[in-house]
């Protein structure tokens, strides 16, 4: 078995360059507070977790230190508490000749353009004499307790091996930047690619995405981003020229309709209407087709029964239970053995939907079969919290559209 400390390390390591404060509050297990509260230490924790480590939720107003072990003789995956009024967590690395090695999950660097960045996963080095306290990780609760959800690190931080693996992309990613080889390589085999963006225009770089993924043997698919702003049939338009333009062909993956909040947009009741005429359409067209979304925005649009009939690709790191999915948007971070680029990484956890022939029977929407109240796995959700989390996020980017 994977000794525990090097796990710990492993994932954290897997998150370096990541933005927060989600999701390390959920993980962590936030009560009582805004997921957004003193997430330095709740970085600590969740990568605790992601090891396989029982780790006691997080409380606001207790002390949640006093559940650990304090040491002298620290080791890595330690807690390091710092000097300092702002009580600054991280994880213990090493001692370099008086200098302390950490992985600091709320941390500030600068975007490709220079722009000011914060809560940012790195490593720091800073003296011995600013660490206030070391506590042990519970190394020995490994095991002890249920089996945690699989780890969000790349192809080696808990997924079992079994499962398909796959990453998304679009314009943010330069076709001449991905190394579809050296992905294939890794272990990933399948890939979605943006073919409209914003509900307005075909991707600018789809057709290259598709053939440089092919030509690796991928397996290839091609996702819409939905606009309220934008009528559903001239999105249907544009996502079937995409299709046309990227060569897409029976066997491929079943086209996917990105239903997402977004600057400007927030996900309403009404987005419920138009995604189904879009997919009903894709449907029509390709044999099949999928839904891409997260949790908070489904709340948002209601819970749309009709929506239920297609597969789900959820757009979440802690995907629940009661919200079954056939793809899984695991986590956005470099991946392990491929370089410092961020890239969207999923898992297919059952058959992935592909392109077949038209289908024109008229479909039967049943029932609901979830529950009124999902269970979430974070502090229940709060749509202005979610606006601004979301908001904050796309604005490191743009104004416009989201990465």
């Amino acid at each position: 078995m994977t000794d525990p400390r090097a796990r710990i390390l492993d994932e954290a390591r897997a998150c370096l360059g990541m933005g927060g404060p989600e999701p390390w509050a959920r993980e962590a297990g936030i009560v009582g507070a805004s997921k957004s509260v003193s997430w330095c230490g709740l970085f600590v924790r969740a990568v605790w977790r992601r090891a396989g480590l029982t780790v006691r939720d997080w409380k606001i107003g207790e002390g949640n230190v006093a559940t650990l072990r304090k040491t002298t003789t620290p080791e890595p995956g330690d807690l390091v508490c710092w000097r300092g009024k702002n009580g600054h967590q991280s994880l213990f690395v090493r001692e370099d000749e008086g200098m302390i090695v950490s992985l600091d999950g709320n941390t500030t660097g600068r975007a490709p353009d220079g722009t000011p960045v914060y809560s940012t996963v790195a490593e720091k080095r800073r003296a011995s004499a600013d660490v206030l306290a070391y506590y042990s990780a519970p190394i020995a609760s490994v095991g002890a307790g249920p089996v945690p959800s699989p780890a969000r690190g790349g192809t080696e931080s808990g997924l079992p091996s079994a499962l398909t693996l796959g990453v998304d992309v679009s314009a943010w990613q330069p076709p001449a930047s991905m190394n579809w080889a050296l992905l294939r390589s890794l272990g990933y085999s399948f890939a979605y690619i943006r073919g409209v963006k914003m509900g307005r225009e075909i991707d600018v770089h789809a057709a290259e995405h598709v053939q440089r993924a092919r030509d690796a043997g991928f397996r290839v698919g091609l996702y819409s981003f939905f606009s309220p702003n934008v009528t559903a049939l001239n999105q249907i338009s544009l996502a079937l020229g995409a299709h046309a333009a990227c060569g897409m062909r029976v066997g491929d993956l079943a086209p996917a309709l990105d239903l997402e909040s977004h600057t400007g947009a927030p996900c309403q009741r009404f987005w419920a209407e138009q995604a189904q005429i879009i997919l009903d359409s894709l449907r029509f067209e390709h044999g099949a087709a999928l839904r891409y979304h997260n949790v908070a925005d489904w709340f948002a649009m209601g819970k749309p029964s009709e929506l239920e009939a297609y597969p789900l690709w959820l757009a979440d790191y802690t995907p629940p239970a009661d919200l079954p999915c056939v793809v899984w948007q695991q986590r956005s971070a470099p991946i392990a053995g491929y370089g410092s680029t961020k890239l969207d990484q999923n898992a297919a956890l059952g058959e992935l939907p592909t392109i077949g022939p038209r289908v024109d029977d008229v479909r039967t929407v049943e029932p609901s079969t979830l529950p009124d109240e999902i269970a979430i796995p974070w502090v229940k959700w709060d749509r202005a919290e979610h606006a601004r989390l979301r908001n904050l996020a796309v604005a490191r980017h743009t104004d416009e559209e989201p990465p």
